[in-house]
Parts: structure tokens; sequence; C-alpha cells
């Protein structure tokens, strides 16, 4: 870590994410020690089984995405949410990642993220997964998966970890 607040230190990947994110959790004091515990595992969990998922950045990533892949800044409008978690790319779409534990999965949270997508698709065909995960980090289920694979996003994502641990290993 490169600063002396956690909240103000900018990630550059994943593993930083979770450091980061058991730092700033670590410091609430207004939380139970448990509660705490439960959400840097959580976090922990779904890092372990998608080493690639990111849990910072998803504004700044969604805008690099948008110019690099789709060239339409001009009428880019950023997302009102901020998921618990995300993984973007250009061959397998945009994962949401919701953890139950921290906000219940509304109809208007999913419209939000929904209306942001159609920038997207709108342009080209872009697949979207919204994923639920349960309050200990484990995948639960496909709120939304507007893709063509048929099979489960948490199927897909496993491939996209495969994927890029082969590429980093070139």
């Amino acid at each position: 870590m490169n600063c002396k607040d956690p909240a103000n230190w900018k990630t550059k990947n994943p593993m930083e994410d979770v450091e980061k994110f058991e730092l700033v959790r670590s410091g609430y004091s207004t939380l139970k020690r448990k509660t705490i515990d439960l959400q840097i595992q959580q976090v922990q969990t779904i890092h372990k089984n998608f080493p690639h998922v990111r849990f910072y950045g998803f504004h700044k990533t969604a805008e690099r995405f948008a110019d690099k892949h789709y060239g339409c800044m001009w009428d880019y409008v950023r997302c009102s949410r901020l998921p618990d978690g995300y993984f973007i790319d250009p061959s397998y779409g945009i994962f949401i990642i919701e953890i139950e534990n921290y906000s219940r999965v509304d109809k208007q949270r999913i419209d939000d993220y929904m209306d942001w997508w159609l920038f997207f698709d709108g342009i080209a065909y872009t697949a979207i997964h919204i994923m639920e995960f349960n309050r200990f980090g484990n995948f639960q289920r496909d709120i939304i998966k507007e893709t063509f694979d048929e099979r489960e996003s948490v199927e897909i994502l496993k491939t996209t970890t495969i994927k890029n641990m082969e590429e980093l290993k070139k």
C-alpha cells in the first residue's frame, strides 16, 4: 500500500483490492468483529474462486472499456450503482457481482444496471451477467443472464479465470 489511509488507496489489481478491502473493513469500529470478519471472508472466497474479479475501480474500468471497445464516450453515462464485485471482458461480457449480505438486490438495482448496460448493448452485442453470491461468498444464482452462452454465469466466469491464468503464464 502506498498511502496512509487505505480508503484512498488506488488499487491496480484484484489482489490489491482484497488487501484494501481487509484494511478498510478492519478500520470500522462501529461494526461487530464477527460482521467484519464475515465480510472479509466473503471477498476472500470470491477472490479465491475467481482471482480476476475486482472490488474497486468499477466506474473507471467501465469508462475505459466503453472508450476502448465502443468509442462513443460523448453519450456514455456512468452506472448509478456500485456493485460489490465485477469483471469486464470484451469476449465474455460484463459480470456484476452482488453479495446478499451487503444490500438486497431489488428491482430498482437491477433496472439501474440494465439501463447502464443498454449503452453497450445498443452499440454492439454485449453479454451481461448479474450474479448473486450468498453471505459466505458462494455463488447463489444468476439474477440476469443476457448471453447466448447456455452455461451458468459462474461456469463462464470460471472459464475466464482459466483463460486469464494461462495468459499470465505466457
